[in-house]
Parts: structure tokens; C-alpha cells; sequence
């Protein structure tokens, strides 16, 4: 799912306008909304170097997880829900916390 999503993500060169092509996509593929420039992808936006983050993370990042499970700290989110739904989950979390 982070894949996808983050890999869907093109860029105003204009002005910087963020488009995806899975959830927000330009009604002109390659052609900015608003401001009518061209969309280009970044290169730490493309799948292959997303993957390659995700490996990372598994590597050096994870490890943490369990500290912060064990602090009683922990929030874990579905990341594969809708946008709007995440977005929910994160906010009500950080309201109790």
C-alpha cells in the first residue's frame, strides 16, 4: 500500500502542487490543475527507491517499536485504510494521548 501511494505522487514544476495518481489524480495526465505546468516525479518518489526506503526502515527503524510497545507508548494504525480514515484514527490518538 505505501508503494502505491507513494509512488503515485507527482509534482507541480511550476509551483510544487502535489497530485497522486491514485487518489488526487490531474484531470490531465502529466499537466498541472492549477496552474497548467508540467508534473514530473520525483526520484525518491519512484517505486524502486520507495522499496528501498521500506528496507531501510525494516533495518534500522523497526527495532524500535517493540521499546516503544514496552514504554506503553505505542499507537499502531492500519495504514491500508482510506486516507480520511488514517488520518482519523492518528488525530483521536494524539487527542488521548
Amino acid at each position: 500500500m505505501i508503494v502505491e501511494r507513494l509512488s503515485g505522487r507527482w509534482t507541480c514544476r511550476a509551483n510544487g502542487h502535489i497530485f497522486n495518481t491514485a487518489s488526487n489524480p490531474p484531470l490531465k495526465e502529466g499537466i498541472c490543475d492549477i496552474d497548467g505546468s508540467e508534473l514530473y516525479q520525483r526520484d525518491d518518489d519512484k517505486a524502486e527507491t520507495v522499496s528501498k526506503r521500506i528496507q531501510v526502515y525494516f533495518d534500522q527503524t523497526s527495532p524500535l517499536i517493540e521499546y516503544y510497545r514496552k514504554e506503553g507508548v505505542l499507537v499502531e494504525v492500519r495504514g491500508d485504510q482510506e486516507i480520511e480514515q488514517v488520518t482519523k484514527t492518528l488525530l483521536d490518538a494524539l487527542k488521548k494521548k
